[in-house]
C-alpha cells in the first residue's frame, strides 16, 4: 500500500485529510461522552438535592399543619381533630424516614437528629400529656402545657432548623448550578481551541504539499511557454518523482522528441500548403458571393425573427394589431401603415387618421379588395403623394402604397395591410420578403382567433357553470382540483383559490362540519382511486355556513378510454329532503288525526247499533259522534284551503267589516271548550276597519285563538290588543302557555311543522294552522309574525292596512257613493254594464262612457273630480285607449288620478311606463277590479287620499 500511495498525489491529499478527520471526530466523541457524563453527574446531584428540598418542605408544611390541628384540639377537644393529628404524624415518619435515605452530609445528618429529636419529644412526651389532660378534663393544666416557655421554644427552634435547612439547600442548588454552568464553558473553551489547533494543522500541511509541487510544476510550465513560441528545447530536467509530476515530466521529454523528429516533415507539408494557398484565394471570391447571400438571407430572418418576437408576448386582439403595424412599419422602412381584419373590421394604424381608416374600409368592397380576393397576391400602388404627404417640400413627390394580403391555412383573406414609402420604391426582393412576412402574421392571427375561440368557449363554460343551481367540482386523475363554481362554494363555504388545491385539502377544509364526515371522505376518494362503490350518489349534511342537506353524485370523464379526469356535482336538495321529511311527519299526523275521530265515531255507532242504551247515555254517545264528525270536517276544511290557496281557486269576497265583532265571535265559540281561560280585548286605536273577506278573517282569528288556548293547558290570560302604526292595524294575541322554541320559529308557518316536543304531540293537530294564517294574511295585503320563548308565551302579531275613515255611514246606495266617482270607458255596452252593477254594489258613483272623445269631454264638465278612471285600449273611436291615458296624463287636472286598464291586450310593461296603476287583462271576474281599486286607494300617500267608511255586510 506504501508505493501506491507515493505515486498519486490524491491519495496523498485524501489521506492528509481522513487523518485530521478521524482524530476530529475521536475528539468530538471523547469532549460529547464526557459533557454526557458530567450532564448525568449534575442531573443526579441536582435531582437529589431537590428532592431533599421538596421534603424538607413538605416536613416544614407537615408540621404547620399538626402544630394548627394541635391548637384546635386544645380550644375544641374533637376527636377529629387528634385524629388529623395522627394522619399527618404517619406522613411525617414517611418523609422522616426518605429523607434518611437521602442524606450524604453532616449537614443532612444534623438536621435529620435535630427533627428526630423534636418528633420524639412532640409525639412521645408532649401530644400524650395533652390527651391525659383533655380524658381528665383539666383545662387549666392543659392551658398551662400550651403556654410553657420550652414547649414554644421546641416549636421555634424546629422551624428555625427547617427554615435554615430549606436555603442551604436552595444555596446549594445555586451553587450547583453555578459550578455546572463554569464547567460547560470550560470544556466549549477546549473544543474550540482544539479545533483552532487541527485547522492550523491543515493549513500548514497544505503549505508543504504546495511547496513540494510548485517547484516541478513551474519547471514544466516554462518549458510548455516555450515550446509554444517555437524555440528550440534542447533539455528537460529530469524529476525524480514516482507521482503524477515525474510521469508529466517524462512525457513532455517523449513529446519533445517526438516533435523535433517531425519538424523535417512540416516543413514539406508547409511548401505543400501555399501552393494550396493560391487554389484557396480562387475558392474566396466564390465564398463572398455566398456570403452576400447569407447575409441577405440572415437579414430576413433578423426581421423575422424581430417580428415574431414581438408577436409572441400577446393574446389581446388590439394590442396584437398595434404590435403588428409598428414592427412592419420598422421592419420595411414604410412611412405609415395599417391593418384591418376582415371578419370585424378591427384596425390598427401608425401615421394615418381615423377618418382616412373609416374611407378607406368605406370604399374597401369596390377597390383593392376585388382584386386580393381574384389574384390571392400583394401588389404596389405608385401615386404622386398628397400635400400633406409632401410635408414642407415645395417639389411634387411620388408614393407607394403596398398591399399585403394575409391569408389564412384555408387560402382566405383575414386581413389586409397597407404600408406606405414616400419618395422610395419597392424592390421585388422586398416584396418576396414582405410577402413571407405576411405568411407568418397569418400564423398569429390564426393563432389569436384560436385561442379567442377557446377563451370564449372556456368563458362560456364557466358562465354555464356559475349560473347551475348545482355546485361542481372538476378532479383531475392526480387529485388536483381543475376547477370548482361559485354555487359551491355557497353550498360548503370552501372557497376554491387561485392556488391548486387537491380534493384531501378541499375535505380537509370541511372537516368538523359534515355530520357524515368520514362516509363523505371515504365516498369521494373511492371514486377518485377507481375503486367500486355500492351507490352512484352520496347524501351529506352539512352544519356550516348553514344547515342544508346536499346530494352527491359523479360522473368519469374518458379520452382515448382513458380516465381522465372525475366531475362531482353538489345537489342542493335540503327542501326536498324537508319536504320528504314533513310528508312523512304528515302522513303519521294524517292518520293520527283522522283515525282518532273516526275510531270514536265507529265505536259509538257500533254500540248504538247493537244495544240498547238509555236516553241520556244514546244522547251522550251521539254528542260525541257529532263533535268528532264536526272535528273531521275541520280537518278535512283544511286540507281542502291549503289545496285551493296554493291552486289559486280561492274566491275571497272583500268588505269593509270592524274586526272587533269578527274577533268576539271567535272568542264566544272558544269559551264553549274552555273554562280556564280568561280573553282580554284592548282597543288602543279608533281605525279598526279592514278590508277583507269576513269568513276568512274568523278562520285566521279562530286558529290562532284556538292555538293560543290548546297551547296554555294550565290556563290563563289571552289578550287581544289593537293598535295602529305607520299606517297599518296591528293585532296582538298573547297567550300565557308553553311557548315556542327558538329553533322552531323560522319553520313555524310552514305547512305540516309541529315543534317536536312531547308536551305538544299530546295536543294534537295537522300542522296547516298557522300556513293557512299566512296565506289569508298574504291575500289581505297583510303580515303574521311571532314573538315567543318556551315556558314564556307567545306573541303573535297580525298587521293589515289602515283604513281611515270620517264617519260611519249606512249601507244605502246614496251614503256608498261617499267613496267617490269612477268613470269607465268601454264600447263594450255588455261589458261596461256589467262593471258599472259591481263598482255600483261596491260603494262608487259611476259615470260610464262608450268612447274616449265622449270621456274626456264628460269628466271635464264634472264638478268633482274622479276618484278613479277605468279604460279599454281598443275603443272604437278615432282615439284609442293610449291616445286617451296620454292626454290624462299631460292635463294638470287629470294627471294624479289612478288609471286601470281594463283591455283583452297584454300590454303591462306599455301600461307601467305610462303611469297606470294597475292592468287587468280580459277575461277577469268583475269583483277583482273593484278589489284593485280599494286597495290602490289603501295604499295611496297622497294629500287627498279618499277616506272609506265601513261597510257591514
Amino acid at each position: 500500500m506504501k508505493q501506491p500511495y507515493k505515486k498519486n498525489i490524491h491519495r496523498q491529499m485524501i489521506g492528509m485529510v481522513s487523518i485530521v478527520t478521524v482524530i476530529i471526530l475521536v475528539a468530538s466523541i471523547i469532549f460529547q461522552y464526557y459533557g454526557h457524563v458530567h450532564d448525568k453527574q449534575f442531573e443526579t446531584i441536582n435531582q437529589n438535592l431537590l428532592e431533599k428540598e421538596q421534603d424538607a418542605l413538605y416536613l416544614d408544611k407537615a408540621f404547620n399543619r399538626i402544630f394548627f390541628e394541635a391548637r384546635g384540639y386544645i380550644a375544641f377537644q374533637q376527636v377529629e381533630m387528634l385524629y388529623e393529628i395522627n394522619k399527618q404524624r404517619q406522613e411525617v415518619d414517611t418523609v422522616i424516614d426518605k429523607l434518611g435515605n437521602t442524606m450524604s452530609s453532616n449537614e443532612d445528618s444534623l438536621f435529620l437528629s435535630q427533627v428526630t429529636d423534636f418528633y420524639d419529644y412532640y409525639f412521645y412526651e408532649l401530644l400524650p400529656r395533652m390527651e391525659l389532660y383533655i380524658e381528665q378534663g383539666e383545662s387549666e393544666k392543659l392551658i398551662l402545657l400550651s403556654e410553657e416557655e420550652q414547649v414554644t421554644k421546641e416549636i421555634n427552634e424546629v422551624q428555625i432548623t427547617l427554615s435554615n435547612y430549606l436555603d442551604d439547600l436552595s444555596q446549594q442548588v445555586e451553587e450547583h448550578l453555578q459550578l455546572y454552568a463554569a464547567e460547560k464553558a470550560k470544556n466549549r473553551w477546549i473544543y474550540i481551541i482544539f479545533i483552532t489547533l487541527m485547522m492550523m494543522f491543515i493549513l500548514i500541511m497544505t503549505r508543504l504539499m504546495s511547496i513540494r509541487l510548485e517547484k516541478p510544476i513551474q519547471h514544466l510550465a516554462t518549458i510548455a511557454k516555450e515550446v509554444g513560441e517555437g524555440k528550440e528545447i534542447r533539455k528537460i530536467e529530469y524529476i525524480e518523482s514516482n507521482d503524477e509530476i515525474g510521469d508529466l515530466s517524462r512525457a513532455f521529454q517523449r513529446m519533445l522528441k517526438s516533435i523535433q523528429e517531425n519538424e523535417q516533415e512540416l516543413v514539406a507539408q508547409n511548401e505543400e500548403l501555399i501552393a494550396q494557398q493560391e487554389e484557396l484565394q480562387a475558392q474566396q471570391t466564390e465564398l463572398q458571393e455566398a456570403l452576400s447571400y447569407k447575409d441577405t438571407n440572415e437579414r430576413i430572418l433578423k426581421r423575422r425573427n424581430e417580428l415574431v418576437n414581438s408577436l409572441s408576448n400577446t393574446l389581446d386582439r388590439k394590442e396584437l394589431l398595434t404590435n403588428i403595424v409598428y414592427n412592419m412599419v420598422k421592419l420595411i422602412h414604410a412611412d405609415k401603415g395599417m391593418i384591418i381584419l376582415l371578419d370585424n373590421n378591427d384596425y390598427a394604424s401608425l401615421g394615418v387618421s381615423d377618418d382616412g381608416i373609416q374611407q378607406f374600409i368605406s370604399e374597401l368592397d369596390k377597390s383593392y379588395l376585388v382584386r386580393l380576393k381574384q389574384t390571392k397576391a400583394s401588389f404596389i400602388i405608385e401615386r404622386e403623394s398628397s400635400a400633406g404627404e409632401n410635408g414642407y417640400l415645395t417639389e411634387s413627390s411620388w408614393s407607394y402604397d403596398l398591399i399585403l394580403p394575409v391569408l389564412s391555412t384555408k387560402k382566405e383573406i383575414t386581413a389586409i395591410m397597407v404600408f406606405t414609402r414616400i419618395g422610395k420604391r419597392y424592390t421585388d426582393t422586398e416584396l418576396t420578403e414582405f410577402e413571407g412576412l405576411a405568411k407568418q402574421l397569418a400564423l398569429s392571427l390564426d393563432k389569436l382567433k384560436s385561442y379567442e375561440e377557446t377563451e370564449n368557449q372556456r368563458l362560456l363554460t364557466k358562465e354555464i357553470m356559475e349560473t347551475l343551481r348545482e355546485g361542481v367540482q372538476l378532479i383531475h386523475d392526480d387529485g388536483t382540483i381543475l376547477q370548482s363554481n361559485k354555487q359551491l362554494y355557497l353550498l360548503t363555504g370552501v372557497e376554491f383559490s387561485n392556488a391548486q388545491l387537491t380534493l384531501t385539502d378541499w375535505l380537509s377544509k370541511l372537516s368538523g362540519r359534515v355530520k357524515q364526515e368520514q362516509e363523505l371522505i371515504q365516498f369521494m376518494m373511492d371514486i377518485h382511486n377507481g375503486e367500486s362503490v355500492e351507490n352512484d350518489s352520496f347524501i351529506y349534511e352539512i352544519t356550516e355556513p348553514e344547515r342544508k342537506v346536499i346530494k352527491l353524485y359523479y360522473e368519469p370523464i374518458y379520452r382515448r378510454n382513458k380516465k381522465v379526469d372525475s366531475v362531482f356535482v353538489h345537489q342542493d336538495i335540503t327542501k326536498q329532503f324537508e319536504i320528504d321529511q314533513m310528508k312523512s311527519e304528515f302522513v303519521s299526523t294524517v292518520s293520527h288525526e283522522l283515525r282518532t275521530p273516526l275510531s270514536s265515531i265507529l265505536g259509538f255507532s257500533e254500540v248504538l247499533l247493537h244495544k240498547k242504551l238509555k236516553p241520556e247515555r244514546q244522547e251522550k254517545y251521539l254528542t260525541t259522534i257529532y263533535q268528532e264528525a264536526k272535528r273531521l270536517t275541520v280537518l278535512i276544511n283544511d286540507f281542502l284551503d291549503v289545496q285551493r290557496m296554493e291552486s289559486g281557486n280561492q274566491v275571497y269576497e272583500k268588505k269593509y267589516h270592524n274586526i272587533i265583532p269578527i274577533i268576539e265571535k271567535v272568542i264566544d265559540a272558544q269559551l264553549i271548550n274552555t273554562k280556564i281561560h280568561q280573553f282580554h280585548i284592548n282597543k288602543e286605536t279608533d281605525y279598526v276597519t279592514v278590508l277583507g273577506d269576513k269568513d276568512k278573517l274568523y278562520q285566521a282569528f279562530n286558529n290562532l285563538i284556538s292555538n293560543a288556548v290548546k297551547y296554555s293547558p294550565n290556563g290563563g290570560n289571552i289578550t287581544i290588543t289593537m293598535y295602529d302604526k305607520d299606517r297599518s292595524l296591528y293585532i296582538d294575541i298573547k297567550d300565557e302557555g308553553l311557548g315556542i322554541p327558538e329553533d322552531a320559529l323560522p319553520n313555524l308557518f310552514t305547512k305540516f311543522f309541529r315543534v317536536d316536543n312531547s308536551d305538544r304531540r299530546k295536543i294534537g293537530g295537522t300542522g296547516l294552522g298557522l300556513s293557512i294564517v299566512k296565506e289569508i294574511m298574504k291575500v289581505h295585503d297583510g303580515e303574521i309574525s311571532v314573538q315567543s320563548k318556551p315556558q314564556d308565551g307567545s306573541v303573535f302579531t297580525l298587521s293589515f292596512p289602515l283604513v281611515k275613515r270620517a264617519t260611519i255611514l249606512d249601507t244605502n246606495r246614496s251614503q256608498q257613493s261617499m267613496l267617490g266617482t269612477v268613470v269607465v270607458i268601454e264600447d263594450d255596452v255588455s261589458l261596461g254594464s256589467l262593471l258599472q252593477s259591481e263598482l255600483l254594489d261596491t260603494g262608487f258613483n259611476v259615470n260610464y262612457y262608450q268612447s274616449g272623445t265622449e270621456a274626456l269631454d264628460g269628466m271635464k264638465k264634472m264638478t268633482e273630480k274622479p276618484a278613479a278612471i277605468v279604460i279599454d285600449i281598443m275603443l272604437s273611436d278615432e282615439i284609442n285607449g293610449w291616445e286617451v291615458i296620454t292626454k290624462l296624463k299631460k292635463d294638470e287636472q287629470f294627471k294624479d288620478i289612478p288609471i286601470f286598464i281594463s283591455s283583452a291586450l297584454d300590454e303591462y310593461n306599455k301600461g307601467k311606463k305610462l303611469g297606470v296603476s294597475d292592468y287587468l287583462v280580459k277575461p277577469y271576474q268583475p269583483s277583482k277590479l273593484s278589489k284593485v281599486i280599494l286597495q290602490t286607494f289603501l295604499k295611496s300617500d297622497s294629500p287627498g287620499q279618499i277616506l272609506f267608511p265601513i261597510i257591514e255586510g
